[in-house]
């Protein structure tokens, strides 16, 4: 992720980084049926110019990824252009990212 952040069409970010990508929730908000019947997973990042800052990071399933995950195949095929696909709200200290 932290190639991506230099990328982004957010220029605040550029020179940023990603320290790590946790899971912040239970197990169960992780699995297959869950993340079908929400079509997302949240998870806690690290980002900035210290990689310090933490983040709530949101993985928006599209269709393709969500057959992936379902079928336990990795989805990082599913992961958007960094210019099109990555949205942040530094307000609220969000990321989102559309899966295809």
């Amino acid at each position: 992720m932290g190639l991506a952040l230099d990328e982004l069409p957010y220029p605040d970010f550029w020179g940023f980084w990603c320290d790590g990508v946790l899971m912040n929730q239970s197990e169960a908000y992780y699995s297959q049926k869950y993340v079908n019947d929400k079509r997302q997973a949240q998870f806690r990042a690290w980002i900035g110019e210290d990689g310090q800052t933490a983040y709530d990071l949101y993985l928006k399933f599209g269709p393709k990824a969500l057959s992936r995950y379902a079928r336990g195949l990795d989805i990082s095929p599913c992961m958007p252009d960094p210019k099109t696909g990555f949205h942040i709200d530094p307000e609220n200290k969000a990321v989102i990212i559309q899966l295809s």
